[in-house]
């Protein structure tokens, strides 16, 4: 990996793996198998979107497939849909945990940011 990448962006490189291994001991305590597994699916197809979305604002230096991308995203979105719509069905608890899940990420992000005075910069 390039060096830049070695960059700490905390004092130390050591509260974002304690702060995720809290965590996921307190959920792997408190949810059962389907829980977890529904935070995580959700998750990384999220997490896909983003990226996808933040590729398509970068296509001009990337060069990328529109197409492609836009197509990424919409199946993305679509297996999103079909999760929410199977939990719906099967296991609300599992729902009600992603979604305080989602919430809990956000507030706490914006409560960081806030405490912190961290501001997310353009790309230049």
């Amino acid at each position: 990996m390039p060096q830049f990448f070695e960059r700490k962006v905390w004092r130390s490189s050591r509260e974002g793996l304690l702060i995720t291994a809290g965590l996921t001991i307190i959920f792997a305590n408190l949810l059962n198998l389907e829980g977890i597994a529904v935070v995580g699916s959700a998750s990384i197809l999220l997490i896909y979107v983003a990226v996808n979305v933040a590729h398509l604002r970068l296509l001009r230096e990337t060069k990328a497939n529109p197409v492609m991308l836009w197509l990424a995203i919409l199946v993305s979105l679509v297996f999103i849909f079909l999760l929410v719509d199977y939990e719906v069905q099967s296991s609300p608890n599992a729902l009600a945990t992603l979604a305080g899940v989602f919430i809990f990420s956000f507030v706490a992000e914006g409560a960081y940011r806030r405490r912190s005075e961290r501001i997310l910069r353009t790309r230049t």
